[in-house]
């Protein structure tokens, strides 16, 4: 039986075989295109080549991964929709066109993979008379096979001729597989009819018109584009009719079925809804997707937290999805060797997202359990507060019988984003006033908001210029570290310049060790002293992108780019200022590193005379300390040793003696006990060392419920215990935060153990026996009901 990796390698080969160059798949992040969320089709990477061909490639052959968020809902609905996919695919750049495409595809069918004739149908769009006749006269498929049909079935885009949108567009020609007669819905079934007898395998696209404002014209140079999925294409090669039988979901499907086999046997649709979204998730982190409340990020995060709710349907405990990485990476790693590489990193994102999902649900959760109604503002409130997505919210409601209406919760967020705005102080006078600035005053004030943004323009900042140069070059070198160090998933966030330091925000899943760290610092401080050159050059953005150039793809670029150029190793867009070499940005010292969000990390930075002036802070400080321990700079840490031993003899020593004191006031209470209650009040003693005394009573007395206040640099502090017992009678967390409540204070915790602090000192003596009398009515109305019910 032919593998999927077999079709995969027969496909590329068979093309490049017909002169085509293959072409390794882009990342699922577009580059350079912020018009498309994922890389969700065959030829995105392409798009240049399709409006501008070149010389240099007319034909290419790929297997490009895919990722359409269109697809989310449609997965197990149907046998062959996935979020995530392979997309094998031809192109031609104004060379070869129908003839070639059709027949060539023909062939890999037929004869490369050995599917029959007989089972194949193909559709063409009805004015194509032209695909037509190559159908019936060179391919010979029977006329009753080969169906016409219009431009929303058979046309790119759909319905492109009428609806539009302007650009190049054409007709496509579709084959289908034949699964049999005993699949299909009666009489009336057709190629495109959703019963399941026929699917679609590949689509070919002739790319040979334009269309302007409902103008069609011929395209001067004539393009192939074609989209066969992997996932499909080996189903049918193996002859089963579901793609979650191949060896590409199999493994994964195994691996979900083994933590709850009985009640996966009675839900398999929800484990194979699982085993597709957990590939989308593991490649699209594998690129450099970080789980987030936005745009790409936002997809991933929504795509783990509907496989944990599944996971959760299946009574499988979450956090569970982590599990499943080391399958998807077993399958795919010969192809896409990067996943082994990225594996644990991958599986601890997951894993942690995973983990705040769970923790959010039970908040909200605890938050409805309190509601007596639920409604659309609730569900935007968790929206709001907690980041909890609508889904989430809407599915805790039906749970509840309740059923959410979703434009009443989109209208509370668009009032809330209005909001926002208003109070953002934004004012259209201020673009009414920009107007009328002379353009000398509005030059200086793009000079003020730069150097207020840090923004590393040339001719902004003066003498202070070489500074912002030394530390805008040191971004460059230090992300090229970061990816060396860390992986290529290592992407800018962003980044702010000033003078005097930086700061560098990457998309990367935790913290740095401190041994990394080191690393990075001194490979810059290493590349530095290399001197390398720091070139600049103005260059087309298509040469640019071929070149390896790097940069937040998510902005907008002109025809013509400026890159820099750091030595060998780093390549990036840029129009900022830069020294010449690499030796005049001097020393460079990481400041800080911290989160700035999820997934995104931040180095603070300086380099050159700023790099100095902080070792220097820095060995003076040390010089201080030496001296404070009357010792030289090179015994300070001895020194320092030897202090902390004897300052940590000293604590145990004060600890014997505060056991002992405790003790002692444990016999002294003792003689206090009324009706088994103590509330006591004590002096310079923090919540901590009240807790140690109330566990010296518990083994000193026979106390059952103890109260004891205290008073510190001008805090009162509160604690309260109560035995198994008594707690059923005297709810500690509740008695503290009224008692507290009476000094301005609150508090709370369990029945049977409970803190809180207050700060209005001249009303503890009243609030004590508010405490004792509180308690003592408490146990007389248990005591009543006990009394009650025995009679």
């Amino acid at each position: 039986m032919m593998t999927a990796n077999e079709i995969r390698e027969k496909f590329l080969n068979f093309f490049a075989e017909k002169g085509h160059k293959i072409i390794p798949s882009a990342s699922l992040i577009p580059q350079n295109d912020p018009s498309l969320l994922f890389t969700s089709a065959g030829m995105s990477p392409f798009k240049e080549y399709f409006l501008h061909p070149s010389a240099g490639l007319t034909r290419a052959v790929s297997c490009q991964k895919c990722l359409r968020t269109a697809d989310i809902e449609e997965v197990s609905r149907t046998a062959g929709h996935h979020t995530f996919f392979e997309m094998l695919g031809n192109f031609s750049f104004g060379d070869y066109f129908k003839k070639e495409a059709i027949e060539w595809a023909w062939e890999f069918l037929t004869s490369v993979l050995d599917i029959p004739q007989q089972k194949m149908w193909v559709s063409v769009f009805e004015d194509d008379r032209e695909s037509y006749q190559i159908w019936k006269e060179r391919i010979k498929i029977p006329e009753q096979k080969i169906k016409r049909f219009g431009q929303k079935e058979n046309f790119w885009p759909s319905n492109a001729l009428k609806n539009g949108p302007n650009g190049p567009c054409g007709p496509c020609s579709e084959i289908f597989y034949d699964w049999g007669k005993e699949f299909s819905c009666g009489e009336n079934c057709n190629l495109n009819c959703d019963c399941g007898r026929f699917i679609e395998v590949w689509n070919l696209v002739f790319t040979q018109f334009n269309r302007q404002d409902k103008k069609i014209e011929n395209l001067e140079n004539k393009n192939i584009d074609t989209g066969m999925g992997l996932e499909r294409i080996t189903a049918v090669v193996q002859g089963v009719k579901n793609d979650f039988e191949t060896e590409l979901f199999k493994p994964i499907v195994k691996k979900i079925i083994s933590f709850n086999p009985a009640a996966c046997s009675l839900q398999p649709a929800a484990c194979n809804i699982i085993a597709d979204y957990i590939r989308a998730i593991v490649f699209a982190i594998a690129d450099g997707v970080i789980p987030a409340n936005e745009k790409r990020g936002y997809v991933i995060r929504k795509l783990i937290r509907k496989a944990a709710r599944l996971a959760e349907g299946l009574q499988i405990e979450i956090p569970f999805l982590h599990n499943l990485v080391s399958a998807v990476v077993k399958i795919t790693q010969d192809t896409y060797p990067e996943l082994k590489q990225e594996e644990q990193r991958i599986k601890d994102i997951i894993n942690n997202e995973e983990g705040k999902f769970a923790q959010t649900m039970e908040r909200a959760k605890e938050i409805l359990r309190t509601k007596k109604r639920i409604d659309e503002k609730i569900a935007f409130e968790l929206y709001d507060t907690y980041g909890l997505p609508y889904e989430d919210v809407e599915n805790l409601a039906l749970q509840k019988g309740i059923k959410l209406d979703k434009q009443k919760f989109t209208q509370y967020v668009e009032e809330q984003r209005q909001r926002s705005k208003e109070s953002s102080g934004f004012n259209k006078q201020i673009f009414k006033g920009a107007a009328n600035l002379s353009a000398s005053v509005y030059a200086a004030n793009e000079k003020e908001r730069a150097k207020k943004q840090g923004l590393p323009l040339p001719n902004v900042w003066g003498k202070e210029e070489i500074d912002v140069a030394r530390n805008h070059t040191a971004t460059h070198i230090l992300q090229s570290v970061l990816r060396e160090i860390l992986g290529k998933h290592i992407k800018q966030a962003g980044s702010i310049v000033f003078p005097s330091y930086f700061h560098f925000d990457f998309i990367h899943p935790k913290s740095l060790a401190n041994e990394e760290l080191s690393r990075v610092e001194e490979m810059v401080n290493e590349k530095n002293i290399k001197n390398d050159s720091v070139k600049k050059e103005l260059m087309p953005k298509k040469k640019a992108i071929e070149s390896g150039a790097i940069g937040l793809f998510e902005e907008k670029y002109g025809k013509e780019v400026t890159v820099v150029s750091v030595g060998d190793y780093s390549k990036e867009f840029c129009g900022g200022v830069h020294v010449k070499r690499t030796g005049e940005i001097g020393l460079f010292k990481i400041v800080k590193e911290s989160s700035v969000g999820a997934g995104i990390r931040r180095i603070e930075a300086v380099s050159g005379r700023f790099a100095y002036q902080l070792i220097k802070k820095g060995e003076d400080s040390l010089k201080e300390i030496a001296s404070l321990f009357s010792t030289s700079l090179e015994k300070t840490k001895e020194k320092a040793e030897i202090v902390f031993k004897e300052m940590k003899e000293i604590k145990k020593k004060n600890e014997r003696f505060k056991k002992e004191l405790f003790s002692y006031y444990a016999k002294d209470l003792a003689k206090k006990v009324e009706q088994n209650v103590i509330i006591e009040q004590f002096s310079d003693f923090d919540l901590l060392e009240l807790r140690e005394i109330v566990d010296v009573l518990g083994k000193k007395t026979e106390a059952g419920i103890v109260g004891l206040a205290s008073v510190k640099n001008s805090k009162i502090y509160l604690i309260m215990n109560a035995n198994k017992d008594l707690s059923k009678k005297v709810h500690c967390g509740q008695i503290i935060n009224e008692v507290a409540k009476l000094m301005d204070g609150k508090g709370g915790g369990r029945a049977d153990f409970a803190q809180a602090s207050a700060k209005r000192v001249e009303k503890l003596p009243e609030a004590l026996k508010v405490w004792k009398e509180t308690i003592k009515k408490k146990l007389q109305v248990a005591s009543h009901k006990l009394q009650a019910r025995l009679r």
